[in-house]
């Protein structure tokens, strides 16, 4: 069975908690924005969707991404909403994914610089071997000391549940409140859920980024 799996990266944030936008900071030769979507379109999803607010005109996006074979991989669309809570622009996300005819979905946060494509590659295979064993999972979660976290992939199943969201609701809720029905896939590595929301967590994520990146 021939599956469409598409990436939503929440990108429309306000960064109020830094002050600034974060996603163009600098972190190593990139920034944190364009690290997590690079992540994304390296894995093995068919398609990103990068959800941005009304006014971003996604200049933080690394050039190589704006162009060739990297433009190929991912569209915008724009979370008019984005102002009221999280739930809005994962709203706008799913709905962009429902045009495009997606089984189903990973959904990223573009603040974890340091998500790596081997995670996104196992929530999708995890996910199209479960379908291929007549299993019908309506999410694979990555698990972290004991706690689902993002990214998450949810099936189409599960798209009218996410829709119903409001506000600063994220998806995280449930799958925590065991809502769904589920796996989940351990990861021993905490830099994956690592996202920079303060001035402090920049600072920690330089200095994991200089023995990363050097």
């Amino acid at each position: 069975m021939s599956l469409k799996i598409l990436g939503i990266l929440l990108a429309a944030g306000d960064s109020r908690r830094m002050g600034n936008p974060k996603l163009s900071l600098t972190l190593g030769s990139s920034n944190i924005g364009s690290l997590c979507l690079t992540s994304a379109i390296q894995s093995t999803l068919d398609h990103v969707v990068v959800v941005k607010k009304t006014e971003d005109s996604l200049a933080w996006l690394d050039s190589i991404l704006q162009e060739g074979n990297g433009k190929s991989r991912w569209t915008a669309c724009t979370s008019e909403n984005a102002q009221l809570g999280q739930a809005y622009s994962l709203k706008a996300g799913i709905r962009a994914a429902i045009k495009l005819e997606a089984d189903a979905v990973v959904l990223l946060l573009a603040d974890q610089p340091f998500l790596s494509t081997n995670v996104v590659n196992k929530l999708i295979c995890t996910y199209r071997q479960a379908v291929e064993q007549g299993k019908d999972p309506e999410f694979v979660a990555v698990e972290y000391d004991g706690l689902k976290r993002p990214p998450v992939l949810f099936s189409n199943s599960v798209f009218t549940k996410l829709l119903e969201l409001n506000g600063d609701q994220g998806a995280r809720q449930l799958i925590r409140n065991d809502r769904l029905s589920g796996m989940t896939i351990p990861c021993r590595n905490q830099l994956t859920f690592f996202d920079v929301d303060t001035k402090e967590d920049y600072q920690k994520a330089l200095i994991e980024g200089r023995k990363m990146f050097r």
